[in-house]
Formats: structure tokens, sequence, C-alpha cells
């Protein structure tokens, strides 16, 4: 049987060849066929052949995750922004990025010697409610400045926009209002690149922003007589 089966694979005809270009017999294209080929080819005429899965492609300048998405694990993708923070004075190069749990995003703004976070509350697979804003990774100064506004992601994850009212901090004496940051690379954590950038967001800051979002106090309220 096994003979019958290396004559039939050798015999077939070269456009079967052809048409299976990921389960080859001679897959060195050397037109040379060796023990190894053999083998080869008799694992792909019993159906042993793995089929190409393609894998998917992210359009250039998307994010391929969003706010719903949990990218606080090892091995999922970060997405870095360049922007203003303020349109009307600043220069246009605050770099940024996010993490989210599926829940809660926090953005770091990067390029100061202690770290500055922006804490929200993910309300959709690209809008958040601003909480809190803090300068320690483990957000234990969360509660002492809260913040309002929005956090959310544009064109496909393209730009990442943050507007907060009042601007809760000033950089470069120019208040942190309206933060337009454009997608300017996607990285995983095992890169170089993001090898000295922020740690995955400790769990104290996630469940800090959980107990912000618990006693976050709405508004005062007017009843009309």
């Amino acid at each position: 049987m096994r003979t019958f089966l290396l004559i039939a694979v050798l015999l077939l005809p070269p456009a079967w060849a052809a048409a299976q270009p990921s389960c080859c017999g001679d897959c060195a294209g050397d037109g040379e066929v060796t023990i190894s080929d053999l083998i080869t080819a008799v694992n792909n005429a019993l159906g042993m052949c793995p089929s190409a899965t393609p894998s998917p492609t992210v359009p250039a300048g998307q994010c391929p995750i969003d706010f719903q998405d949990d990218n606080t694990q090892n091995g999922t993708p970060d997405c870095y922004y360049r922007g203003r923070w303020n349109q009307n004075c600043g220069d246009a190069n605050l770099e940024s990025l996010w993490r989210s749990d599926g829940e809660f995003v926090i953005v770091q703004l990067l390029g100061f010697d202690q770290g500055i976070y922006l804490g929200a509350e993910v309300t959709g697979s690209g809008s958040a409610d601003l909480l809190c804003w803090y300068l320690n990774e483990d957000a234990s100064d969360c509660d002492s400045n809260p913040a309002s506004g929005t956090i959310a992601l544009s064109d496909g994850g393209g730009n990442l926009n943050v507007t907060a009212s009042p601007p809760p901090f000033t950089i470069d004496q120019c208040n942190f209002a309206r933060y337009r940051g454009a997608l300017f690379d996607v990285v995983t954590p095992a890169s170089a690149r993001a090898a000295g950038r922020l740690a995955r967001p400790a769990p104290e800051a996630l469940q800090r922003l959980r107990d912000m979002a618990r006693t976050h106090a709405p508004g005062r309220d007017f009843q009309r007589r």
C-alpha cells in the first residue's frame, strides 16, 4: 500500500502540484525528490497537509484593537499616538498610548520623568468617560484628581481624542484641553520599542478606577416646581 501511494503521488500531473504550492513534494524546488520530499508527498496524499490560514491584516493607519478589547496581557498590541494637547498653543509631538481591560482604559502621556495617566470608564468600543488623572502607576492619587470629559477613538483607531473640561493640568504652560493624537506606530510588548514603555496596568490602578466609577457623584440636579 505504501509503495502504491508513493507511485501515485509521484505520477500526479504537474498541474496538481502547481495548484498546491503549500503542499509540495519537491519542497526545495531544486528538481530533485529526496526521502524527505517523499515523506511529505505521502502525508499530503493522506490529507495531512495543513491548510494555510491567512493572517488577518489591519489596514495601514488603523489600530487593531479598541477599548472593549483587553490588551493588558503580554503579547497584545499597543497603539501609539502623537499630536497636540491644546489646539491654540504648545507643540504637536506629545506621544501617548492606551491600555484597556475592556471595562476601564488608561491613557499614558509619554515623555515625562514622572508618568501622567488618565483613567476612564469604557462606554463603547471607541468611547470612555474620564474619571481621574494621576501620576503614580498604581493610581494612588486618582481619588484626589477627578476629571471630566471623554476619551474616544476615531477613524478605525487611527486617532485618539481626549477632551477634558475643565482642563485638569497644564503642559508647558498650555492647558491640557483637547488632545488630538494620530496613530504612528503599532507594536507588541516583546518589541524593543515597547521595552521601556508603560508596564502593564497594575491591578491596583484598575481596581481604583472601579472604585472611582462606583462613587463618582453626578452633577447637582435641580428640580422644577
